[in-house]
């Protein structure tokens, strides 16, 4: 092992033990601080090509595996490290995807199998669809041809998924990862593994699940900035980042660090507010309620970063029943004969017109009750809007709730 392994190797332990209180109250009941430690040093100890990696983006990789409740290496077949030049990535297995899905408590059973040229394969769509696979029981059954997954609900539904070949080799190629680790050594377990995660999109969704599917995609898109991300994708991350800087003795450039004033209580509603005065949303904001130096909200993991700001717009923007501030009555609530998205709201003329997402928004912004609440959000599940366009609205419908909370104690 060279100097600079050794080094990196024990700064990654000193990491893991100054932050060991905060990242064990962030595991999940199955997974100790102890075994986690052993788990990952000992991977770093087999794999010294992780140890050329910065601690960084390693204590990174580590703390979203154990948010997950996935271990890293492959005697689980949970996660894996994997090295991409000076920064550690972390892959999500096969076997880390199905513990994923079955911890919804929804999914009854979940598989995953791949079919050779020689096996019997069948797939029909439409009003009768049929999916049968006989496997080949000849000692060579040929090269891989699809893959896919089936999931059985609890009750009593079953979703499917099936990919070509082709079509895992298109994700492949579209990894960081794609020369190295387990698409190399395990391309059948990752092959599973990608159609499951295709499943996912079907499947009643968990937290643990969606954190999954954001942790992929941010690997798929190359946009990860393993150094940065250190303080941005994991709440437990910001403190993380205190340690780097300790053991380094020296900040790390483009490093984003936990401010020390923000966040403060609102004097008024007593709120967490960030230095913009924006309250801590749910939705876009960590869950550690933690703002970054420049004393605004560190943003919520895969959240997309156009939504955030218009949560944050909404919150800041809300009328102040303590100060009698009137509501725009350009806006107007849903009414007993309207059916319409664009019959909803009646705005003012604008170069370019609202999308349905946005008059729902607004309307629920100045719904004047719980039940206009309601009337909004049976609307926008007849429309068609992205899942972060929802969680959007499941933000605003959180402030609005609030504000008409906070009315009625003052009235």
């Amino acid at each position: 092992m060279q100097a600079l392994q050794k080094q990196n190797l024990s700064t990654i332990a000193q990491m893991l033990e100054k932050n060991r209180d905060s990242i064990a109250s962030a595991l999940p009941k199955h997974l100790t601080i102890e075994r986690l430690t052993r788990v990952a040093l000992g991977e770093l100890r087999t794999n010294q090509k992780l140890l050329n990696c910065s601690p960084e983006s390693l204590m990174s990789a580590i703390v979203k595996a154990s948010h997950l409740g996935l271990e890293v290496g492959s005697a689980m077949g949970h996660a894996y490290l994997v090295p991409y030049k000076t920064e550690a990535s972390l892959i999500i297995g096969y076997r880390g995807m199905l513990a994923l899905a079955r911890r919804s408590g929804e999914i009854q059973s979940i598989t995953a199998r791949v079919v050779y040229a020689k096996d019997t394969f069948e797939l029909e769509y439409g009003l009768e669809e049929k999916l049968r696979h006989v496997p080949s029981t000849e000692a060579a059954p040929g090269p891989v041809t699809h893959v896919y997954a089936v999931a059985k609900l609890r009750d009593g539904g079953v979703q499917y998924e099936v990919m070509t070949r082709a079509e895992v080799e298109a994700v492949r190629k579209r990894s960081r990862a794609s020369g190295d680790g387990p698409w190399v050594t395990d391309w059948e377990e990752m092959a599973r593994k990608t159609v499951v995660r295709r499943l996912f999109k079907y499947l009643p969704m968990s937290i643990e699940m969606a954190d999954a599917m954001a942790t992929e995609q941010e690997e798929e898109r190359h946009e990860v900035n393993i150094t940065q991300s250190a303080g941005q994708v994991l709440d437990l991350n910001a403190r993380l980042a205190a340690g780097v800087e300790t053991a380094s003795n020296e900040p790390q450039t483009g490093q984003t660090r936990e401010a020390t004033q923000w966040p403060k209580p609102d004097p008024e509603t007593g709120e967490l507010v960030d230095v913009r005065g924006c309250p801590w949303i749910e939705a876009a904001h960590s869950a550690g309620k933690t703002c970054v130096e420049d004393g605004t909200w560190r943003k919520k993991r895969g959240a997309d970063l156009e939504v955030i700001e218009q949560m944050e717009r909404a919150a800041m923007a809300r009328p102040d029943p303590q100060r009698g501030e009137e509501q725009d009555e350009e806006r107007e609530p849903p009414g007993a004969d309207t059916g319409t998205v664009s019959s909803l709201v009646t705005d003012p003329p604008t170069e370019q017109p609202l999308s349905d997402f946005e008059k729902i928004r607004r309307g629920i912004e100045t719904a004047p009750d719980q039940d206009t609440i309601d009337e909004w959000l049976d609307l926008s599940r007849e429309v068609v809007i992205t899942r972060s366009q929802r969680y959007a609205l499941e933000a605003t419908v959180d402030n609005r709730k609030k504000q008409l909370a906070a009315a009625e104690r003052t009235a």
